[in-house]
């Protein structure tokens, strides 16, 4: 998977994630989370869009925001 193109990654800190495309295959290591599609429907920079939505922002901060003020996880339910 680290080596997977295409992906979208997301870093590990944060208030609410902010997901970014990986269509060179970089490899990543445990600083970040990575999506890769089964398939390729739907197209990857759609799911791009939706998950950098202001509705997923707001969600994401009201469920799983940890309240800290320095270096917040973004870490939830898997």
């Amino acid at each position: 998977i680290h080596g997977a193109n295409p992906k979208l990654i997301t870093r590990q800190i944060g208030v609410v994630p902010s997901f970014g495309r990986d269509d060179l295959g970089f490899h990543c290591l445990n600083t970040v989370f990575m999506l890769t599609p089964k398939d390729r429907s739907p197209d990857i920079s759609y799911v791009m869009g939706l998950l950098n939505s202001t509705l997923i922002a707001t969600y994401w901060k009201n469920r799983f925001y940890d309240q800290r003020d320095r270096f917040p996880k973004i870490k939830g339910t898997y």
